[in-house]
């Protein structure tokens, strides 16, 4: 991770298409002016995650998404047979 000091107004590039500005910095805050081409998604970090996270389940198969919840069946074999009484 590059960590980099910068002042309201000044840039940083990030190869030829993207320029950050720094807008503002106060209360513990930092703005930022993001400049990249249109085709390139930027969002905060919280946002992609809560993306990840509803993608998930749609991209596993159903079958791993459902559980056998079915108790086993019982061996015939193994198994006393009920006899009529007389």
């Amino acid at each position: 991770m590059l960590v980099i000091s910068q002042k309201k107004g000044e840039k940083l590039r990030i190869g030829r298409d993207i320029t950050i500005t720094i807008l503002e910095s106060k209360a513990g805050k930092v703005r930022l002016g993001i400049e990249a081409p249109q085709e390139l998604e930027v969002m905060r970090e919280s946002l992609y995650r809560e993306r990840q996270k509803a993608k998930a389940p749609a991209e596993q198969p159903q079958a791993a998404l459902t559980t056998d919840k079915a108790e086993p069946k019982a061996d015939p074999k193994q198994t006393p047979e009920a006899k009529p009484e007389s």
